[in-house]
């Protein structure tokens, strides 16, 4: 009776001849494992060199259209990041960023780090810039990462410029990607009621979204400006 717990003789007592040496199973064993790793090794190779020809693809065009790339770009670019949940990300509806990106945080911190050899080879310069939203209580700032360590924060908040910008050129971008994005404001043209909370809306009125308020969704509004500046002109 063959002891099933002895993988050398699993299968040899139905083969035709006498039953192989336990040293000429060990070798061939060997063999396959090395072909299986050797395999391994071929398919990350390849996966790798996939998702560094996409990283590369959207920070050149990102570099090309703006003159800078950031973390963000590569991440929307490349396929990992979807609008929709950038934009819920920069209105405050999401509490950090790495929770909607496509993938575990392995995953993530693999084109990341593409990116900044990408940058450095290319002589880019970095420039950290700041996120935020507009709170109840004034700016507040945008998280990325799920344990919101500094370093890792910085990493993606720090953007990489061409040196053909001029250093006035790059502080003025820097100061116009720090603010945060204007709410829009809208104009009430008949009396209604918010589609989510159901609060009655005055003819007349005005209101603006806020990232921890509905956005009141309903057919009688129509946008009246994008800042609120506007409004009291």
């Amino acid at each position: 009776m063959v002891c099933l717990r002895d993988p050398f003789q699993l299968g040899l007592r139905g083969l035709t001849g006498p039953p192989l040496k336990r040293s000429a199973i060990a070798v061939k064993f060997n063999l396959n494992s090395k072909k299986l790793r050797k395999g391994d090794r071929d398919l990350q190779s390849d996966r790798h060199e996939k998702l560094k020809n996409r990283v590369v693809s959207a920070a050149e065009a990102a570099l090309a259209r703006k003159q800078y790339v950031s973390a963000i770009d590569v991440l929307s670019g490349s396929g990992m990041l979807a609008s929709t949940h950038l934009e819920s990300w920069r209105k405050g509806r999401i509490d950090f960023l790495e929770r909607v990106i496509q993938g575990n945080l392995k995953k993530i911190s693999e084109p990341m780090k593409i990116f900044r050899q990408w940058a450095f080879h290319k002589g880019l310069k970095p420039s950290e810039t700041g996120y935020v939203h507009r709170g109840r209580h004034g700016h507040v700032d945008l998280r990325f990462s799920k344990s919101g360590n500094p370093g890792i924060e910085k990493s993606y908040r720090t953007h990489y410029v061409s040196p053909a910008l001029s250093e006035l050129k790059q502080e003025r971008l820097k100061q116009e990607l720090s603010n945060p994005a204007k709410p829009v404001v809208f104009e009430i043209v008949r009396e209604s009621a918010c589609s989510e909370c159901g609060a009655a809306l005055a003819q007349g009125s005005s209101l603006w979204r806020r990232s921890n308020r509905c956005a009141c969704h309903v057919r009688a509004l129509t946008i009246l400006s994008i800042s609120p500046p506007a409004m009291q002109r």
